[in-house]
């Protein structure tokens, strides 16, 4: 046995051990300085029995094998024992009530664990990245069982229990598991179990799909949320049919599932949570239905997904949504106004895009580095264009705007091809525009005829008469004619001109001859 200091002062370190004096004259553990291999902690020192392990008090131990607590030990401090990576066995004595957050987290040789019926609380990531973790013995009065408390433990792989007492499991506890089913015992007041799959007690809400499971799965139609990491890293699992009854699909709630090749959005889902369907790289369609309002953010990033409608009832994309997808061709419906950082980045296949003419602003970085898109036309309701928002699409070579000039954060069309610089084109009439705009030329948009532009300022009596512009295609030779009576056909050739730069001015000094005088343009043959 490994004796501990007699003295009694606050802080104290001899032979092996730290350790503090609590100010109800028990004994927290808070340092290990000994040799490598077995540890065995007494149950009293100076006469003070030892309650707890503290924070970190073995952190990062990696020549410690095994670990014996006595039975005095109560509460076992957050990353007590983490990255032990050597420890392969621990007894925990008969009376711990807490296991701290993190406590054997990164233990990756540690094999089985037995929790006593004292233990109330497994902490947040207690156990996470114990990867040869393979049989865990639950104590029957846990309560509580924390956020990935048992996460990426992907050597325990039979059923696990969940007993009569537990009240709360939180997020991702079991997710990287490779557990074959879950069971709860009936007289679990929160939980229940439906062939092999966790539920809360009335079965609304999926929480927990076992990891080992493969195949198809039918979500049952009591079902109204899916839960956030519900079915995340079933990397066995290939096709999910939801029901009706599912309106919420939580965060995580299929990431990872790298085989999942279908599954569907049923009629009556409103919002799609953060990371749902990340690195589900088997996925390369999905039909979004009309009632969805929301999609959280990266919840289709790096997916297989090929194609992507986003219907009118979207009105909340969140941050890189479709981020280094293989997309090919997206459409953004009407209800949608920004499109979010990030949202369409690193998509390398991206050639076609829709945008609705709803969308007012587009933030940064939102299609970077899509390499492939030649063409994007920006509606006129767009008023600002963030930075990096068109970064490094050295594809692009045209680039068509509906509106008058939208405000351009830094390099917001930055790293494009310097050889093929593209062409910015511009709806005749808007403002804004000049010969060059983010540095590359400008040019107006073709249109199918000859337009008199009434809103940019030409239009009117000038120091020369009643005149206009006209735009069009550059080089075209068009013929300014005019009328005093519109229920004629009397229309004669006032002038005839070239379009030498897409558009050229007209004025007509007669017009003060006429009690009115009407004007046409037209096509020179």
């Amino acid at each position: 046995m490994v004796l501990l200091s007699l003295l009694c002062i606050p802080i104290t370190t001899l032979a092996q051990f730290s350790f503090v004096t609590n100010a109800d004259n028990t004994i927290r553990i808070t340092g290990y300085t000994g040799p490598a291999g077995g540890v065995t902690i007494p149950d009293m020192t100076n006469g003070y029995p030892i309650t707890s392990i503290g924070n970190s008090a073995f952190n990062g131990q990696t020549g410690v094998t095994r670990v014996t607590l006595p039975d005095s030990i109560t509460n076992i401090g957050n990353f007590a024992f983490a990255f032990c990576s050597g420890m392969t066995n621990v007894a925990l004595g008969s009376n711990v009530l807490n296991i701290g957050t993190s406590a054997f987290q990164n233990c990756v040789k540690l094999r089985q664990i037995v929790l006593s019926d004292s233990l109330t609380n497994v902490g947040s990531m207690a156990f996470q990245f114990c990867s040869a973790l393979t049989n865990v013995i639950m104590g029957t009065n846990v309560l509580v069982i924390g956020d990935s408390a048992f996460r990426s433990c992907s050597s325990l792989t039979n059923i696990f229990s969940i007993g009569r007492t537990v009240l709360k499991i939180g997020s991702a506890a079991f997710v990287g598991c490779g557990l074959t089913a879950f069971t709860v015992d009936d007289a679990n007041p929160v939980f229940s179990e439906e062939s092999g799959v966790l539920f809360n007690k009335d079965q609304t809400v999926l929480i927990g799909f076992p990891g080992a499971g493969a195949g198809s799965y039918v979500v049952p139609n009591s079902v109204v949320t899916i839960g956030d990491w519900a079915f995340s890293e079933c990397t066995r699992l290939t096709n999910v049919l939801i029901s009706a009854t599912v309106t919420n699909l939580g965060s995580q709630g299929f990431s990872k599932c790298t085989k999942l090749a279908s599954i569907n959005i049923p009629d009556g889902m409103t919002h799609i949570g953060e990371w749902t369907f990340y690195q589900c790289q088997a996925l390369t369609g999905i039909v979004f239905p009309d009632s969805l309002t929301s999609i959280g953010a990266e919840a289709f990033a790096a997916s297989g997904l090929t194609n992507v409608m986003i219907p009118d009832s979207v009105t909340e994309i969140g941050i890189g949504a479709f981020e280094a997808t293989q997309i090919k061709s997206v459409t953004v419906g009407i209800g949608v106004t920004a499109i979010s950082f990030g949202m369409f980045q690193n998509c390398g296949s991206l050639t076609n895009v829709i945008l609705p003419d709803s969308l007012t602003y587009i933030d940064d970085y939102a299609f970077a580095e899509c390499k492939k898109l030649s063409s994007i036309t920006i509606p006129s309701s767009v008023t600002l264009i963030d930075g990096w928002a068109f970064f490094h699409c050295t594809g692009l070579r045209s680039i068509y705007f509906f509106g008058d000039a939208p405000t351009l954060g830094d390099f917001a069309f930055g790293g494009l091809s310097a050889v093929f610089p593209p062409v910015v084109y511009f709806k005749p009439g808007t403002k804004g525009w000049s010969s060059t705009f983010s540095g590359f030329a400008t040019r107006f948009i073709f249109l199918p005829n000859p337009v008199i532009l009434s809103d940019d300022g030409t239009f009117g009596v000038g120091t020369s008469g009643f005149g206009f512009t006209i735009a069009w295609a550059t080089n075209a030779s068009i013929v300014i004619e005019s009328c005093t009576n519109l229920g004629s056909l009397g229309w004669e050739p006032v002038q005839t001109n070239e379009l030498v730069a897409d558009s050229v001015y007209f004025s007509d000094p007669e017009w003060t001859n006429y009690p009115h005088r009407f004007y046409r343009v037209r096509l020179h043959f």
